[in-house]
């Protein structure tokens, strides 16, 4: 279970950053522009 859960986060994280993570995803967006 730890290891699902782990690798469930960074997963969404980079998929979803613009419609899941608001804060990181707004961060990333950032960076990459």
């Amino acid at each position: 279970m730890s290891s699902m859960s782990s690798q469930n986060i960074p997963v969404p994280k980079k998929q979803g950053n613009s419609m899941s993570v608001s804060a990181e995803g707004r961060y990333e967006v950032e960076k990459e522009r």
